[in-house]
């Protein structure tokens, strides 16, 4: 299932769409992202300084989202928002989506696994 998908959506394939998807439009910085490996791609070294990306806590119920929040309002940037697994209804990831727009969504075999969205400073 892992490697050819035959009956589950192909995760790994919609990630690097969506990283093309950034890169080939040019979508400014900083990334936020629910995703280490998409956070791993854009900023190697996240562990020790998230100067361009930043992550968010998607499955865990009640985490704290201001910091983040914080940051899109003071600089904006981009969201690229991995679905999978399924988000829960009371994701902290959603608090977080409510300060940008939507711009692209992401699918495999016709499910929702990925979204990207534009992040506008509110400074600016």
């Amino acid at each position: 299932e892992y490697l050819f998908h035959p009956t589950g959506v192909d995760v790994s394939s919609v990630k690097w769409n969506m990283i093309d998807y950034v890169e080939d439009n040019g979508l400014p910085f900083p990334i936020y992202t629910n995703d280490q490996g998409i956070q791993w791609y854009f900023e190697p070294d996240y562990l020790w300084e998230d100067k361009i990306t930043n992550a968010f806590s998607d499955n865990e119920i009640g985490d704290d989202t201001t910091k983040v929040r914080m940051r899109i309002k003071e600089q904006g940037g981009t969201i690229v928002l991995l679905h999978w697994p399924p988000l829960p209804e009371k994701s902290p990831a959603k608090e977080v989506i409510k300060e940008c727009n939507l711009n692209q969504n992401f699918y495999s075999k016709g499910i929702l696994v990925g979204s990207i969205y534009d992040c506008k400073s509110h400074f600016n």
